[in-house]
């Protein structure tokens, strides 16, 4: 007996290039997709790009860290949602993922461990070009 069809089409998964990175926890660099640790637009069912990466790095935080930091990561991740709700303000269902970065940043500081950090896509990039030996090219 064959199984029914699926009624809906599975969402295609969009590759996110972003860094984690802590020595002691090499699991963060693995993406958790469909996290929702967010307020704002999300609360009405709507996730732009910004709350979507936003997401995707606080559930890394959450489940995934293991470093030495004694920060409250429950607290951190309403106190820097509470700053993309600021910067995505203008239009908060439509805010660009690259509003995100600073906030995702500042936060990674604040957790105050020096061996996890947050990278752009275009960082990451570079740091692979510069690990391999490759040259960093845009691609889209």
């Amino acid at each position: 007996m064959t199984a029914p069809a699926r009624s809906t089409p599975r969402r295609p998964v969009r590759p996110v290039s972003l860094l984690l990175r802590a020595a002691r926890a090499p699991g963060l660099a693995a993406l958790l997709l469909g996290a929702s640790l967010s307020s704002g637009a999300a609360a009405q069912g709507v996730v732009s790009p910004a709350q979507h990466v936003f997401n995707q790095v606080n559930q890394l935080i959450q489940s995934e860290y293991g470093g030495l930091s004694t920060v409250d990561r429950a607290a951190l991740t309403r106190e820097y949602q509470g700053r993309l709700d600021a910067v995505c303000s203008p239009s908060p269902s439509t805010c660009e993922e690259a509003k995100a970065y600073p906030v995702l940043e500042a936060e990674l500081t604040a957790l105050g461990d020096d061996h996890s950090f947050f990278q752009t896509p275009e960082d990451y990039r570079e740091f692979v070009a510069s690990a391999t030996g490759a040259t960093a090219c845009s691609s889209v």
